[in-house]
């Protein structure tokens, strides 16, 4: 948050603004992007998450019916939620793209997914 606004400061226009995240990178941009509307601030151009982790509560079923077809099991899903969070309470910390509000949101770089 402190560069994008270091950006702003600048005088660098949002609109020529882009986050790129993979996994947790992902999952802080999607989060970034929800704090910036949230508080008000000019929305971004774009944002490429690749991997990203949307819900650290595990509350789609997905994580239980996909167990041993991802490439990343709970398990290690699980080790990257307590390194990000620590004890904070998953759901709200940080905003989960799952969660939160992305009605202002930027362009979304979408991708196919594969089947394995």
């Amino acid at each position: 948050m402190g560069v994008y606004q270091a950006l702003l400061d600048m005088k660098i226009p949002a609109k020529r603004v882009v986050f790129v995240g993979h996994s947790a990178g992902a999952t802080l941009a999607l989060s970034a992007v929800i704090q910036l509307a949230s508080l008000g601030k000019p929305m971004l151009a774009e944002v490429v998450a690749l991997s990203a982790i949307t819900d650290f509560t595990y509350s789609g079923a997905s994580m239980t019916a996909n167990e041993g077809k991802d490439i990343i099991s709970r398990f290690e899903t699980l080790e990257v939620r307590q390194a990000s969070l620590g004890s904070a309470p998953p759901k709200d910390s940080p905003p989960l793209p799952l969660f939160g509000k992305l009605s202002s949101r930027p362009a979304l770089l979408k991708g196919k997914t594969s089947q394995r």
